[in-house]
């Protein structure tokens, strides 16, 4: 008797509606989502259409839209862990095994007459088993057929022959078929799945494709940028394929239900005879299908996350190249714009006021034409142009351009696409020629790196142009301000030769005409400045867009996968030569090293030996103790600030030696700052906190105290007191106190009760090395400012700066650090810092370095054998390595030094002598009253004449002498009524006394 399996059919076709088919069904609509998403985003820029006239907004629209897909793509194909089936359709496994559970453990039942008959589709084994079989049963039969013969002859009922039944391990049966077998079936699906899912999003990166061919268009060839329905519909292909492959999986997955289930009746009515023993589904049987279906999902899902990883990445590395091209393409437009707003809002107006004083003085000459008051007139214009045109005019209009930075517009783009570059993803899966269809095997991917790629030879392409631009941008506008310059001496000029005219030389002009024609060369010079003006914005639109373009031709090529691999290739032979070179440069290394050790012997006595020598004749007075100070030398030494101004204007600018106000420059003291806010917040806590900051001149210190204030909040106020003069008494201690608190009073008591009342604020005052002379009662400032330090420290925070050797003075004399809470001192930086401080700036400026060898240099052989390259590295090395070694540290004597090492610019190149043969050796032949008042310098940073009397106990005539003769001597200089040490000199002084043991 067949069985009923209605309602075992409807119960299973019920569970993979509700539990199986949504999963799938949840996966194509998210892949619809996600290309509807990127749809949409296209579809903003199809409605606008954008001519020549509009290119940045253009660029800055696709830049925008490129950085949208690229968030677009990283979410949707974002890397998830490849699951199981239990875990992928968890819902469907519980339901099913809910469903499993409840049937019959095992069915009894008689064995249709199937079993005993051939049926259409079994074996020739089969169909003679089924032979024995039916004799089998006829023979157990035949007790009961002869049973009903007797039941025939005597007219009794026969009974029906009892059928052979078969046990079905009805639990085990389901679970085989209906959940292991049908699962199996199922899991297979994914790859169409993931095939419709691909499909889509490959269309939609075509139409992304056809956005980003119309913007090489707009951007290369001028035409208009315009999005067509042609290229929305092949997002809209790619959905409707995708709503049609939802019902397709709909069907497959009714067809596969209904199959599995023929087969599970088909197996029910087998079960437990010989042609389908229950072993065949035993539990042993289900785990081992149970793990081939885990292992099956598994290796699907993880064939298929290969494809979507590579899918994903290559579709990246397009945008990520897109959004840095376009981004460099909109900050050259931009910069561009800002360079013509500059020139309209302030060059082109400071330009026309000199055209217009020059247009009206031409004027005023000529409307003099024939007069006897014209020389009158010629002589007035004459005044003016020197108390207008030169000394205001001109200047104003020569700061105004300097105040533009011009280069800064330039750096802008640098900046902007270098930041961007290393926002580049370092690593990226490709595959040589990828179609996307199947599973991709992660044994043929390959991994790049997109930001190696773009640094190996794009960038450095760019890179090379922006420089050149920018050192041509620089001349230009040495150029046009020289130009500018030259104005008020040509006006000048043929205004003084107007006057001195005679009419006996000519009969043919007068002083007027000379005038005139001096004024209209004036302004013919100005339409030259106006038309260099309007050359150097072409330097960003032909120059710089030609570098971009090149950049452009080059970023494309890497978005071919191809031309990525072949690029690998070059960068592995580029880093094999690299390597080579290095184990070249190693192996040289270590030969040097195991050099002859008796050559280096010998050499080390004889260096050891010569100066034994030299300082043996010396100390007898056979030879002189050392050089007096040379006429070069005294030179070099004076003629520092004199030597600066023949520097291009953008170096004067970038090393102007004077404190930072913005962080563009500052590099360092994180600890200092660090410690200094702790200090401020302990402060504002009610502790006592004074703090009082060491650092020798020049280190600094004021720097960083700029940083400070910087990041200070705003709701306390910050004074900042730093006295110009020598302050020794209390009475010129509170006159220095007057003009900042805007409060007299003239003692110490009448001070702390006014500030005490007043709100908290925070008080710096610099330079106490000012506030004391080394003579007796010379301490009286010093000691007053302390009690008031001490008696207003709830209400004022207290930041006092001290230069090094002066605390150390103070602080022995008068116990200074246990004044403050908090010393802080300004550690010395590394060679790699003061390296960084100066390139920094220079790299601003656009210009290349050439370093100076010494004479020393080109008589060494291992220099000489050395490339050029080699030359320069090693030039550079030692240079920064000498220049640490004279300024231990100090900022303002770096730059000094660093300005006065220019000893040539040619061109685009600023070329840095070297300081290795440097002789300062004349500072130890001064004689020990010279010694002591450049300890008397180092103690007070700058003294008067009669300061420095009273601090050595001579009369202010000597003083005077001294301090002529080493001024002379270029040792001091001079600054108003002060004098200084040098700063080229000054850690050299500080060296020398602390050898003599004059300051500790």
């Amino acid at each position: 008797m067949k069985n009923d399996f209605t309602k075992e059919k409807n119960q299973l076709k019920s569970i993979v509606e509700k539990h199986f088919t949504p999963v799938l069904e949840s996966t194509l609509d998210d892949q619809i989502k996600f290309t509807e998403a990127v749809k949409k985003i296209q579809k903003r820029y199809a409605e606008i259409s954008w001519s020549q006239k509009h290119r940045s907004e253009c660029v800055d629209a696709i830049k925008q839209y490129k950085a949208d897909l690229m968030h677009l793509v990283e979410s949707y194909f974002a890397e998830k862990t490849p699951a199981t089936f239990d875990v992928m359709f968890a819902a469907f496994v519980e339901a099913l095994d809910t469903y499993i559970e409840s049937v019959e453990d095992r069915i009894v039942r008689p064995q249709e007459p199937e079993r005993y008959t051939s049926q259409p589709g079994d074996s020739a084994l089969l169909k003679a088993g089924k032979v024995v079989k039916r004799i089998s049963f006829k023979v157990s039969k035949f007790p009961e057929r002869i049973t009903n013969l007797f039941r025939k002859v005597f007219n009794k009922k026969q009974k029906a022959l009892t059928q052979w039944t078969h046990h079905i391990d009805y639990k085990n049966l389901s679970r085989y078929y209906l959940k292991e077998l049908l699962s199996m079936r199922l899991v297979n699906l994914l790859n169409g799945i993931h095939q419709k899912q691909c499909a889509a999003s490959i269309l939609a990166w075509k139409a992304d494709e056809e956005i980003i061919g119309r913007i090489e268009d707009f951007l290369t060839s001028g035409k208009q940028f315009v999005i067509d329905d042609s290229v929305l519909e092949l997002s809209d292909n790619a959905i409707r394929e995708l709503v049609v492959e939802i019902e397709i999986v709909k069907k497959k997955i009714l067809d596969l239900v209904g199959q599995t289930q023929a087969e599970f009746e088909s197996a029910f009515y087998k079960a437990g005879t010989f042609e389908l023993s229950n072993q065949r589904f035993n539990q042993s049987a289900i785990r081992k299908k149970a793990r081939k279906l885990q292992e099956e999902t598994l290796k699907i899902e993880i064939g298929w996350k290969g494809t979507w990883q590579v899918l994903r990445d290559d579709w990246q590395i397009d945008n990520e190249l897109y959004h840095l091209l376009l981004s460099a393409y909109g900050a050259t437009f931009h910069s561009g714009l800002a360079l013509k707003s500059k020139l309209d809002d302030t060059v082109t107006p400071g330009l026309d006021k000199l055209k217009e004083y020059l247009i009206q003085a031409k004027k005023r000459i000529e409307s003099t034409q024939g007069s006897s008051d014209q020389k009158k007139i010629i002589t007035k214009e004459k005044e003016a142009s020197w108390s207008k045109l030169i000394t205001q005019l001109i200047p104003a209009v020569n700061d105004q351009i300097l105040e533009q930075d011009f280069p800064s517009l330039i750096d802008h783009v640098e900046t902007l696409t270098d930041s961007l570059i290393r926002q580049i993803s370092t690593k990226r899966s490709i595959i040589r020629n990828p179609a996307f269809s199947a599973p991709i095997h992660t044994s043929s991917i390959s991994f790049i790196s997109p930001y190696e790629l773009i640094t190996f030879e794009s960038w450095p392409q760019l890179f090379k142009v922006i420089r050149q631009v920018k050192i041509l941008l620089i001349e230009r506008l040495d150029t046009i301000q020289n130009s500018i310059l030259e104005l008020g001496q040509i006006v000048s000029f043929n205004l003084e030769s107007a006057l001195e005219f005679n009419a006996e030389d000519s009969a043919s002009s007068s002083p007027g005409e000379v005038a005139t024609e001096g004024l209209s060369r004036s302004l013919e010079r100005i339409a030259e400045i106006e038309k260099s003006f309007a050359d150097m914005d072409k330097l960003l639109e032909d120059d710089l867009a030609q570098g971009l373009q090149t950049f452009s031709q080059s970023l494309i090529k890497l978005t071919d996968n191809n031309n990525i691999l072949e690029l690998r290739v070059r960068i592995a032979k580029g880093k094999v030569i690299k390597r080579g070179i290095l184990i070249q440069q190693q192996l040289i290394l270590k030969a040097t090293k195991l050099f002859p050790l008796v050559k280096h012997g010998l050499i080390r006595f004889f260096n050891q030996s010569r100066q034994f020598v030299k300082g043996t004749f010396k100390k007898y007075g056979i030879a002189s103790k050392s050089e007096s100070i040379t006429a070069d030398t005294a030179d070099f030494l004076s003629e520092t600030q004199q030597s600066f101004h023949k520097l291009p204007f953008v170096y004067q600018r970038l090393f102007k030696i004077e404190p930072l106000a913005d962080s563009n420059f500052f590099i360092g003291r994180a600890r200092e700052l660090q410690s200094l806010q702790f200090a401020c917040n302990n402060w504002k806590k009610g502790r006592f906190a004074t703090v009082i900051i060491v650092g020798e001149l020049g280190s600094g210190v004021t720097s960083m105290l700029n940083m400070f204030l910087g990041e200070h909040s705003n709701d306390t106020p910050v004074l900042r007191i730093k006295a110009e003069g020598r302050i020794s008494t209390k009475t010129e201690l509170f006159q220095v106190l007057c003009e900042p608190f805007q409060q007299t009073f003239n003692n110490i008591d009448e001070w702390v009760s006014y500030l005490n009342s007043q709100k908290q604020q925070v008080v710096i005052m610099e330079d106490i090395q000012r506030f004391f002379l080394k003579k007796i009662n010379g301490f009286e400032a010093l000691k007053e400012l302390g009690e008031l330090i001490s008696r207003t420290s709830k209400t004022i925070f207290w930041i006092i700066t001290c230069t090094e050797y002066a605390f150390r003075y103070l602080d022995k004399t008068l116990l200074l650090s246990d004044q403050f809470s908090y010393l802080i001192k300004l550690e010395l930086f590394d060679d790699n810092t003061m390296v960084s401080i100066i390139t920094k700036r220079h790299k601003v400026s656009g210009y290349n370095i050439r370093y100076e060898p010494a004479p020393s240099d080109l008589t060494n052989k291992k220099y000489r054998k050395l490339t050029d390259d080699e030359k320069q590295s090693l030039l550079k090395q030692e240079y920064f390595s000498d220049l640490n070694k004279i300024v231990k540290s100090n900022i303002r004597m770096a730059l000094i030094y660093w300005l006065r090492s220019v000893s040539d610019v040619t061109g685009n190149t600023i070329v840095i002598g070297s300081l290795k043969d440097m002789n300062l050796s004349f500072l130890e032949s001064l004689t020990a009253t010279k010694l002591f008042i450049l300890c008397a310098f180092i103690l007070h940073e700058r003294l008067t004449e009669e300061n420095l009397g009273l601090v050595m106990n001579i009369k202010t005539v000597e003083a005077r002498r001294y301090m002529q003769t080493l001024s002379e001597d270029g040792i001091l200089v001079s600054n108003g009524s002060y004098f200084s040490v040098n700063p080229l000199l000054h850690m050299k002084t500080i060296s020398l006394l602390k050898n003599k043991n004059i300051i500790h």
